[in-house]
């Protein structure tokens, strides 16, 4: 039974993307859309800096004049991309 429930959870989580998990957080916790898009944008760039398959992705018009975007771009760039580097030095 308990076997039964770690597979269908695994699956499950399996099916959410990154990007999707980071807009219902995001969303729960009433942040703008502006700033999801932000944490979204700088993980996956931070992802593809490390190696990964996703796609570079940010709002240079919101990068430039919007500190709050700027702040959290960067921080989820590099925060995504040390762990996405990690996650492969696991595994070699």
């Amino acid at each position: 039974m308990k076997t039964t429930i770690l597979l269908s959870v695994m699956m499950l989580t399996g099916c959410v993307s990154l990007g999707d998990r980071i807009q219902q957080i995001g969303e729960a916790q009433g942040a703008p859309q502006e700033l999801i898009d932000a944490v979204k944008h700088g993980c996956a760039s931070g992802r593809a800096a490390g190696g990964s398959y996703d796609q570079f992705m940010k709002d240079y018009e919101q990068y430039k004049n919007n500190v709050e975007y700027k702040m959290r771009w960067d921080d989820a760039f590099a925060l995504c991309k040390g762990k996405f580097e990690d996650d492969m030095r696991m595994i070699r």
